[in-house]
């Protein structure tokens, strides 16, 4: 006794480059090759194994997607904004962001950097490592002097990350990294890059500075729960 099945033609009609194809229409091609892999072999074909799904959503009705660098300035076109001199020791100041040599105190001024923020990436909500959502942030600081502590505030949510402390004199430049910036999402993120030294009269240069929405820390969780394992092939 023998089981026959035949298939149709999929024709040139059928497929269109560029166009839309029924996914219908790429399930039956793929069972069809399978199975005349089978016939012909005898052994299953090429790829079989277990395939985990993990039902989510991304954006509006789910999970924003991380966006990768949301600010990024090099130094050397924006210097007057960037210099400033720590007039006294062990004191939080940041920049003018208008252009002038002006040091701010905590919320003073106009803010360093306007960032949009990606819907859905606030800190109100829990990141892929179960803590707040947050950016991050990369940046190249040169002091004259002292111990300096650096930290990014956010006037929306009037927080601040972890300071990050860098020992810079003479002519070392650092590489900073802060992982822990709050954030707001869907709206404009007022943020500075707040500076304070150890010692009074130090001046501060900020070299280059990258902000950027990671999978790590500004991924939200997704609201999927449940972990599907799809049947063996065939």
């Amino acid at each position: 006794m023998g089981i026959f099945s035949s298939y149709g033609v999929l024709s040139q009609e059928k497929i269109q480059i560029a166009q839309r194809l029924s996914s219908l229409r790429g399930g039956l091609a793929y069972g069809a090759t399978n199975a005349l892999f089978e016939l012909i072999s005898g052994a299953n074909p090429p790829g079989a194994q277990q395939i985990l799904f993990k039902p989510h959503d991304h954006c509006w009705h789910g999970v924003s997607l991380a966006r990768n660098s949301q600010f990024s300035f090099a130094r050397s076109t924006l210097a007057a904004t960037w210099i400033l001199t720590c007039t006294l020791a062990n004191t939080y100041y940041h920049f003018d962001r208008n252009g002038s040599a002006t040091q701010f105190t905590h919320d003073q001024g106009v803010p360093d950097i306007m960032l949009y923020v990606t819907p859905g990436i606030d800190s109100i909500e829990l990141n892929v490592a179960s803590s707040p959502c947050c950016l991050e942030a990369r940046i190249v600081v040169y002091a004259s002097a002292g111990i300096t502590d650096i930290r990014i505030h956010n006037r929306n949510t009037k927080s601040a990350s972890v300071p990050v402390q860098t020992t810079t004199s003479g002519s070392v430049v650092r590489l900073s990294t802060i992982t822990n910036i709050p954030c707001r999402g869907g709206v404009w993120n007022p943020l500075d890059i707040e500076i304070k030294n150890d010692t009074a009269g130090a001046q501060v240069e900020i070299l280059d500075v990258n902000i950027v929405e990671t999978r790590g820390a500004s991924q939200p969780l997704s609201n999927g729960s449940a972990t599907l394992v799809g049947a063996v092939k065939p």
